[in-house]
């Protein structure tokens, strides 16, 4: 296609060429680029310094997305002669003056633009880009400039010449002075590189040198976790040194640096090199010579580096790369002058710096994404192809450490939905997720624990110690039976989990949160669809949405795989990371729930009657859900005396258990009082590992309790102990409970188990842990409270006839 925007916006045109008539009649228009159908003119610059009128001629290029791309303006060293068809007779000539807001090519750039001006794109007169090139060759003549940003760059301002990565190590302060760098290419792109485009690099180390000693800054342990490799010994700055680089086949390169008091101009040769060097450094040439010494006359390529203080407060590096062309090697002799002068004449390119510091790294998060959330840890749960997104964006939020966990390893057909790469097929797609997260931030640090490719329901207490440290636990597993283990630690060890799953193959997503003791556990959300399925009530909320098994693709070792396309899956991973950033950032979340819909599905719901819906709600928690319901009784209260009566009963034996019953009265706190704990009585059994205390003997403290005490005195649970510092309830300790919960004859639907722990070795109790036991729940860790306890009422008289109470004669209490 030939179009050309004359064509297209004629109107534009016929006013530019109206305005530039108007206000710069000496220009004038390149007739054959004109039959191009492109607009060209040529013309002078008059700008009025303190000393006379100075011209400046210039080309002046509307380019071919005008006018959504501004017109642009190239200096000239003249203006060209014009032949009979109106068009220049000779190639022009930009005029370079070293200075910022000129390119490479001669062009200036003059504006700042916000390309979101409006719907439209912002459009910028020929005119009114002459006027800002007037401002700024007047500021040649004057010192005075047109206001610069503190982001303008200065790299681009140089020809490129590749590019190299810093890390946070050549950021410090201590580095200042001269002295040497050393880079490695990044192997994994230098097949990708030609000749005309250098190889990228990683740069190593920097040597700061003062009075023939060097002082080394090694960042391979910053950059380890991208390029293991690199803490070979290969790459090592003494070793490097100690070789003086007489290794010409060596991929390893060396330059030499400075530092600046100032921010250097623009230049394009070694002749402004010397011109900034000279500003900081007196006598720049004999600095150059002095650390570059053969180099000089056998380097093919000079690297040169200087540091200056940047416009944001912090140093910044402006890294080189001037070539000298092949150099002879043989042993050449050179006046100081010619050496001099081949340097001047060399020209130089930019070799742009990368930065990997942690504020480069999070800059773009800058406002829209709270800091804090670099103190948050986030445990992952399933890295397939919701998880291992999902992981990829919080990292990208900045989020500090993350815990992962999956068994699986990468296939070759996972990778039109993960993260992951081909090249990377058989590796544990918690090693691929790992990897990945390092090259967007290597500051991240994975400890042990941190990663594990072992089912996160192997075991129940690593799956506890797994989630223990994360702020937020993220299940993608998309496997009921290990969604509902993890459900139930997670209530247990009261940890939030956010779990999220794709449906109908992939058309739909469901995500929800669950924070104890707020929102409704998966146990709920099981128990409304069963309800709904059943044609039983379920919250308004609720959006049931069916599987069909006609779904599956194929079965992997037993599970089923269910095609999805990629961007539908981005879709519900970029929904799981939002919510997790959002609670991550402490936001306050009314909603617990979301279900997203890709196209209309009537059928599910009639408020997905459009496609790209998402229902969001918050459901209630299951009133008689035994997974996250809350216990009868939170929390056990008793007095020192009691305490100490119990501690005493238990290092009174301390070669088998022994115990008691519980006797005292809920309070409106919904704490377990204790008024009395009883000994085991005379006809107990007590093992090493197992107790049954004697039911006569704990029946009449009861009924005497009762009687004598206080009415409200009743049985409330059991106590006993264990030979061990850190107890926890057996599997017979937790069937008697259970037991009890059940029984009619013990009048209570939440007992309680108190467990000393005895510490073997000092024969002292450790320990004493309480639990309570709900007809239907499971058992609950709940409070204890040993310092207080309201007595008020009960009053102690002598023991008198025994009346009955709760029948105790049907049930013992053991343990193992």
């Amino acid at each position: 296609m030939s179009t050309s925007w004359i064509a297209i916006y004629p109107q534009w045109y016929l006013e530019e060429r109206e305005r530039l008539a108007r206000h710069y009649p000496q220009f004038r228009v390149d007739d054959k680029a004109l039959r191009q159908g492109r607009l060209h003119c040529f013309g002078e610059l008059l700008v009025r310094p303190p000393g006379g009128t100075v011209r400046h001629p210039v080309w002046l290029i509307y380019p071919e997305a005008t006018p959504f791309e501004m017109p642009f303006v190239v200096p000239l060293e003249r203006l060209p002669e014009r032949d009979s068809d109106g068009s220049p007779k000779e190639k022009l000539q930009s005029k370079l003056f070293d200075h910022r807001h000129q390119m490479p090519g001669g062009l200036l750039c003059l504006f700042q633009r916000d390309t979101r001006s409006g719907l439209a794109g912002e459009r910028i007169r020929g005119i009114d880009v002459l006027r800002r090139a007037e401002q700024w060759f007047l500021g040649h003549h004057t010192g005075h400039w047109p206001a610069d940003s503190v982001s303008t760059e200065l790299e681009p301002h140089f020809e490129h010449a590749g590019d190299i990565l810093l890390s946070n190590v050549f950021f410090s302060p201590d580095i200042d002075g001269f002295g040497r760098f050393f880079m490695v290419p990044d192997f994994r792109r230098h097949i990708d590189a030609v000749e005309d485009d250098l190889c990228p690099m990683i740069m190593t180390a920097v040597t700061v040198e003062s009075g023939g000693v060097a002082k080394y800054f090694d960042a391979r342990d910053d950059l380890s976790r991208i390029y293991p490799w690199i803490q070979g010994e290969a790459w090592s700055p003494t070793k490097i040194l100690e070789s003086d680089n007489s290794d010409s086949s060596a991929p390893v390169a060396h330059g030499y640096w400075w530092s600046l008091s100032h921010e250097p101009r623009p230049f394009r040769n070694g002749e402004g090199f010397l011109r900034e060097l000279e500003r900081s450094h007196s006598d720049p040439w004999s600095q150059v010579t002095s650390l570059l010494k053969h180099d000089l006359l056998t380097a093919n390529v000079h690297y040169l580096g200087l540091r200056y203080p940047g416009r944001h407060g912090e140093w910044e590096w402006l890294i080189l790369c001037m070539l000298r062309g092949k150099k002879s090697n043989g042993i050449l002799i050179e006046s100081d002058e010619k050496k001099r002068r081949g340097f001047e004449r060399a020209g130089i390119g930019c070799v742009r710096v990368h930065t990997a510091r942690p504020n480069d790294l999070r800059l773009r998060n800058t406002s829209v994404v709270d800091k804090r959330i670099e103190d948050r840890t986030v445990a992952l749960i399933g890295l397939g192809a919701l998880g291992s997104p999902v992981a990829e964006l919080l990292a990208k939020a900045g989020v500090g450490r993350f815990r992962l966990c999956d068994s699986d390893r990468l296939g070759t057909g996972n990778v039109a939905r993960h993260i992951g790469g081909l090249h990377e097929f058989g590796a544990y797609k918690v090693c691929v997720v790992m990897s990945r997260m390092l090259e967007i931030n290597p500051y991240l640090k994975f400890g042990d624990g941190d990663s594990s490719v072992a089912s996160a329901v192997r075991s129940l207490d690593q799956l506890a110690t797994f989630i223990a440290p994360a702020d937020l636990t993220i299940c993608t597993t998309a496997n009921e039976n290990v969604e509902s283990t993890i459900n139930q630690i997670a209530v247990i060890q009261r940890k939030p989990v956010l779990y999220g799953r794709a449906l109908r193959r992939g058309s739909m997503g469901r995500v929800f949160l669950v924070r104890p003791g707020v929102d409704p556990c998966k146990a709920c959300l099981g128990e409304y669809a069963r309800a709904g399925r059943s044609g039983e009530a379920a919250p308004d909320g609720w959006i049931d949405v069916e599987e069909s098994p006609d779904d599956i693709l194929l079965h992997e070792c037993g599970r089923p795989v269910i095609p999805a396309s990629a961007a539908d899956l981005s879709f519900v991973a970029a929904l799981i990371a939002r919510v997790a950033i959002d609670y991550l950032e402490g936001r306050s979340l009314e909603a617990n729930h979301w279900l997203w819909s890709r196209p209309a599905a009537v059928e599910v719901a009639p408020r997905f009657n459009r496609p790209m819906v998402t229902h969001i709600a918050q459901l209630p928690r299951w009133a008689e859900c035994g997974t996250c319901r809350e216990p009868d009784v939170v929390g056990v209260a008793m007095s020192q005396e009691i305490y100490d009566s119990v501690v005493a009963m238990t290092e009174a034996s301390p070669e088998s258990e022994t115990g008691g019953i519980l006797i005292g009265f809920i309070d409106d706190d919904h704490r377990a009082v204790v008024v009395r704990a009883t000994g085991p009585g005379p006809n107990a059994e007590r093992l090493k590992s197992g107790f049954a205390r004697d039911v006569e003997f704990v029946q009449g403290e009861l009924d005497w309790m009762a009687r004598e005490v206080d009415s409200r005195a009743v049985y409330i649970g059991e106590w006993h102990s264990h030979l061990e510092a850190d107890p926890e309830p057996s599997s017979r300790d937790i069937e008697s409970m259970f037991g009890i919960a059940t029984a009619p004859n013990y009048l209570t639907r939440c007992p309680v188990l108190l467990i000393a722990g005895l510490d073997p070795a000092t024969r002292k109790v450790a320990a004493l842990k309480t639990w309570a036991c709900p007809v239907g729940g499971r058992i609950y860790l709940i409070e204890n409270d040993f310092s207080s306890v309201a007595e008020e009422g009960l009053r102690v008289r002598d023991r008198g006839v025994e009346s009955p109470l709760p029948d105790l004669k049907p049930r013992r209490s053991t343990s193992d």
